[in-house]
């Protein structure tokens, strides 16, 4: 074997030569054990023989190689290598001629990891002393997690320095503990089964990587990252195929992470506040400073600056708190917020006692800086003709020149308690008037955060500002302004579905509209944050995607939040055109959105990624499988990745949903197998996430009996059965061709079709008006709200008892019209 691949590589490379005793002797000895016999004979100018002086064609080898020559020195015996000592120390270890096992195996299990959703940059550390932190540094800026894997013992090892000094340079970038795979601290054992046990292996570096992926956290974002090496990992970061090919999540290691803008440089700009928290105890501390801090990226929000002072806010009762950054076509810098001293009002008080108490106070600031943040303004408040505010979520400056600041205010009103308004300046910010306009959208609900709140805004091609509102509804409302400002038009239900949450408008360097918000479907659901693009002035638009979602339940005690929120997004534009979104709720954060994957319309998911582009959240019973087994209807492929449905506890949340990109019109085809003992599911499409333990019937929804038979869903527990009646043990082919302009979906089996499915539509009903300075104008809304389009796919167990049979679902292909 050996002498094969010599003679294979000096066939293939001129520069192979071979230098050894015995090695080339007329008659052929081929050396002391014969390795080279033949050789001389094939290669008679590249096969040199030498005298018996091993450190002499060392040295002639080291230096044949170090010129660029691949010499294979022959030696006869092992213990003959200590003459050369000296020639292989001294001479060539500069050169590192080596095979990395675990390099490989690292890139195995970042392949295995991809497969998962989660891509992992390998960084081949090839050298301790100077070590590369320049590329590890890059690396876990971006990423946050790092896996070491050495072949070493773990104890004293290198590994254990290359902790150490990452640790030291880019600790405050870490979102979770170094993980190192290495060998056991015992002898190195001689059996091949005790080595396999000893050393480190592809699956327990994909097992560290998971662990670093879920440490602390409930939340995963839709991309995630890691860093992984030879000998080191470290970047954990998703992309690609799998689950988002147009997001990715760059860590910043602080909660919040802040609110972003491009300056005038092209540099991003991101801001925060610390010293105090608006606990009631620290409101009333007068001695803490509170401090403006910021971070800056050159390069669109892949990497970030270390936290540098603005400024330091006065010392007084109050707590300031952050939010709104822009920069305006001057290249100043406008900081807002809020100083907050806390509220009066419990929420059962009567209209005769609200009208003797305070609401509150929590005042708008704003701060400015026309130097690039060399100098800042004091801050100064914002005059909205009330005393409390809640969050401000996005300041812009008009065509005309005006600076508008939208928020809400906490009225003395029994229900429907926050009313919208803004405030805006004329002269660059440095004085302020609220609008003589005001927007009320009340559910008839006492509760403190009822109403219309926190709005945003952005203004039209037409020079309208569309404003969207925060409301109790289940969706957002909207108002238009078509005098800068200043009065506004009724609020109406938009086309928006979403949980009692603001949103955040755009508008990209090219003239797009896009927007993010939670797009669920409770009350007080906040797991998803969705994005959106469009191209027509907000009348139509594309995606809906998810961008980042809690992966799992929160390791707190529920409160009402109980699987944790990912919320509060603000958006600003990259010198690239990418998207960058910073939100509350995983503040360690930065997500980078690509416009170009908003804008898709077709999607497909084989399962090759398991279930990485589905969520399970507060479900059980879900898994992703390869299916070998012949059936009908069965894939011509001898195995077929699935999504299996189980119900492993008696009438519990069981299923998944599937995001994909929105459609006013689409299609979807499945393949399904119902297994023996199946006993029942259901499934629908819809507009919104949804928890799986809630009920929901979606847009256009199906129900499948244990018995096979499918009825159509009407709403509640109104079905009609449907011409079809689905055998166990059998593929079938499922298709679903919706249009939401029409209210119509038909869905067929194996290319039949075998029903028409109803729109279902929310009642929403809600007192709104406005209030223009002279009086108020109310009246009742109440109207029925169908689905503007169709992005979600939701499929669930209906089986009252234990249903370990259940279903296989693969090959989910959707296309659509925006």
């Amino acid at each position: 074997a050996l002498r094969e691949a010599i003679a294979e590589e000096m066939s293939r490379d001129q520069r192979v030569f071979c230098i050894g005793e015995d090695i080339a002797v007329p008659g052929g000895w081929g050396g002391a054990f014969t390795v080279t016999l033949g050789l001389e004979k094939k290669f008679p100018d590249r096969m040199i023989n030498t005298p018996i002086a091993e450190l002499g064609f060392f040295g002639v080898a080291c230096g044949a190689s170090m010129a660029g020559m691949r010499p294979i020195a022959d030696v006869q015996y092992g213990d003959f290598l200590l003459l050369a000592a000296d020639q292989i120390i001294n001479n060539i270890a500069k050169t590192i001629l080596a095979w990395l096992l675990m390099l490989h195996y690292s890139l195995q299990a970042a392949e295995r990891l991809a497969a998962e959703g989660i891509s992992a940059e390998v960084i081949d550390v090839r050298s301790l002393s100077p070590l590369d932190l320049e590329t590890i540094g890059a690396s876990v800026r971006k990423t946050g997690r790092v896996v070491i894997v050495e072949e070493g013992p773990k104890t004293g090892s290198v590994g254990a320095e290359i902790a150490a000094r990452v640790m030291e340079e880019c600790g405050e970038y870490l979102r979770c503990p170094i993980r190192r795979v290495a060998s056991a601290d015992v002898p190195v054992p001689f059996t091949p089964v005790l080595e396999s046990a000893y050393r480190p292996d592809v699956p327990r570096i994909v097992a560290a990587a998971d662990e670093a992926m879920e440490f602390g956290g409930w939340l995963r974002a839709v991309t995630a990252g890691l860093v992984l090496c030879f000998i080191l990992l470290t970047g954990l970061r998703g992309q690609a195929e799998g689950p988002l090919a147009g997001v990715e999540t760059v860590c910043l290691n602080r909660e919040p992470s802040g609110w972003a803008t491009r300056l005038s440089d092209g540099r991003l700009m991101l801001w925060w506040v610390e010293g105090k928290s608006t606990d009631a105890a620290k409101v009333t501390d007068k001695t803490t400073t509170e401090v403006a801090y910021a971070r800056f990226s050159r390069d669109a929000g892949c990497t970030w600056s270390q936290p540098e002072k603005l400024f330091a806010f006065p010392r007084s009762e109050g707590a300031y708190a952050g939010s709104s950054i822009f920069c305006d076509r001057d290249g100043v810098i406008h900081l807002f917020g809020i100083h907050y001293f806390g509220f009066n009002i419990k929420g059962n008080e009567t209209a005769e006692q609200l009208q003797r108490i305070v609401p509150g106070k929590s005042p708008a600031f704003h701060v400015m800086s026309a130097d690039a943040g060399k100098s800042w303004t004091p801050p100064q408040y914002c005059d909205f003709g009330h005393e409390y505010t809640g969050s401000t979520n996005g300041a812009i400056q008009l065509s005309q020149g005006r600076i508008l600041l939208p928020l809400s205010y906490l009225s003395r009103r029994v229900s429907g308690r926050f009313v919208s308004v803004v405030t805006y300046s004329d002269d660059g910010g440095k004085t302020w008037k609220p609008s003589r306009g005001e927007c009320i959208v009340d559910d008839i609900s006492r509760n403190i955060e009822s109403g219309a709140i926190e709005p945003v805004c952005v203004e039209l091609a037409d020079q309208r500002v569309w404003m969207l509102i925060r409301t109790k509804t289940g969706y957002l409302f909207q108002s238009f302004s078509s005098d800068h400002g200043d009065t506004w038009s009724t609020p109406v239900v938009s086309r928006f579905r979403s949980t009692n949450a603001p949103g955040a408008l755009l508008r990209l360097r090219d003239g797009r509209l896009v927007m993010v918000w939670n797009n669920t479907h409770q009350q007080t659901s906040r797991e998803v944050l969705a994005a959106a693009i469009s191209d027509d002035e907000g009348q139509t638009w594309s995606g809906y995607r998810e961008i980042v979602r809690v992966n799992k339940p929160k390791n707190t005690k529920a409160s009402h939040y109980q699987f944790g929120v990912v919320t509060y997004p603000y958006l600003t534009e990259a010198a690239d055109g990418t998207i960058i979104v910073t939100f509350m709720g995983a503040g360690q954060t930065v997500v980078r959105v690509k416009p170009a994957w908003l804008k898709e319309t077709a999607f497909r998911d084989d399962f090759s990624g398991g279930l990485s582009r589905w969520c399970t959240l507060d479900a059980e019973g879900v898994a992703s499988e390869d299916w070998s087994e012949r059936a009908p209807g069965s894939p011509r492929s001898k195995s077929l990745k699935v999504l299996a449905l189980r119900s492993p506890v008696a009438d519990s949340a069981a299923g998944a949903s599937l995001n994909f990109p929105f459609g006013v019109r689409g299609s979807l085809t499945a393949r399904l197998l119902f297994e023996p003992g199946f006993q029942g599911a259901r499934l629908c499409l819809t507009d919104a996430f949804s928890l799986l333990s809630h009920e929901e019937d979606g847009r256009f929804g199906i129900a499948i009996g244990p018995d096979g038979r499918v009825s159509v869903s009407h709403g509640g527990d109104r079905f009609t059965p449907a011409q079809v009646t689905f055998e166990c043990g059998k593929w079938y082919n499922i298709g679903l061709v919706w249009d939401c302009a029409e209210q119509t979906c038909g869905l067929s089996v194996d290319s039949r079709h075998v029903a028409d499915l109803p729109s279902l539509a929310d009642v929403v009903t809600a007192v709104t008006g406005t209030y223009q300075g002279v009086k108020s104008d109310e009246s009742r809304f109440s109207g029925a709200v169908h689905a503007a389009g169709i992005c979600y796919l939701r499929l669930w167990s209906t089986a009252k008892e234990t249903d370990r049979a259940g279903l296989k679902l693969a090959d989910v292909s959707v296309s659509v019209r925006p």
